[in-house]
């Protein structure tokens, strides 16, 4: 508290946020080799462009940078994006499907953070 000239309420608050950070980034960082290979994989029935949509928005985290990248609207970019989540759980790929699904559910907690580390 005396450090960072902070109330303990505060410090606790930022401790609980650093945790939850971390615990995202630990997370995400265990799920790429199992991405990489089951993008890579033969067997993966996916189309061309669904694969290129998974790769863009799994390492940028932003469904606008995603869209742009693949030069279509942000709508139409979240809208295939949650098609194709929907779908992996439906194929049997329910670790790929969790990860998408834990980064979709942390945009805005990633996005704050990008935002900070900008400034």
């Amino acid at each position: 508290m005396q450090i960072l000239n902070k109330s303990q309420p505060a410090v606790s608050y930022d401790v609980t946020r650093i945790k939850k950070q971390l615990n995202f980034i630990i997370k995400f960082i265990s799920c790429i080799d199992d991405f990489i290979v089951f993008i890579t994989d033969p067997e993966n029935k996916m189309k061309t462009f669904d694969k290129e949509m998974l790769t863009i928005f799994l390492y940028s985290t932003s469904i606008i940078k995603t869209s742009r990248l693949l030069g279509i609207n942000n709508i139409t970019c979240r809208s295939h994006l949650n098609t194709i989540v929907k779908k992996l759980l439906s194929t049997g790929d329910e670790n790929i499907y969790n990860l998408f699904k834990y980064v979709l559910s942390n945009l805005n907690n990633i996005k704050k953070q990008v935002d900070k580390q900008k400034k």
